[in-house]
């Protein structure tokens, strides 16, 4: 029986976090991103108690070509405040030289062959998200 958890995106600034995030709600899973490399609580990611974690990553150059204001030292403390989820990660995917469409393939694919499958509504904690997400598209 496929499993229906929900589905946590972490990861440094400009790693794609909000494009997979977007990319899956629309494919039906349950999904959503935690700010995690901003917080200065190494556990923040388990409060939400994901069932499958995506962990993205890029080298610095990516990850300044996207967002020129991070300076080197700024995104290496957001690794380390990323170092506790990517312990725990079920999938790590490394964006550098990658196009969206690839990164969103990996997340699919680990998706399909951990067995989770696409929730019937949409919902966080139980909450039903389809209106949140009809608005936030239109």
């Amino acid at each position: 029986m496929e499993k229906v958890p929900l589905i946590a995106v972490v990861g440094i600034c400009a790693a794609g976090k909000s494009m997979v995030v977007d990319a899956l709600r629309q494919e039906g899973y349950s999904v959503m991103e935690i700010a995690q490399e901003h917080s200065e609580l190494p556990y923040l990611w388990a409060r939400s108690n994901p069932g499958f974690i995506i962990y993205l990553t890029a080298s610095d150059e990516t990850v300044q070509k996207r967002r020129s204001y991070l300076t080197a030292q700024r995104i290496q403390h957001q690794r380390h405040m990323l170092a506790h989820v990517s312990r725990h990660a079920d999938l790590i995917v490394d964006g550098t030289g990658k196009s969206a469409d690839e990164v969103i393939s990996s997340a699919k694919e680990a998706l399909r062959s951990a067995g989770i499958a696409k929730s019937a509504e949409p919902t966080y904690r139980g909450l039903d998200l389809s209106e949140f997400n009809m608005r936030r598209r239109g």
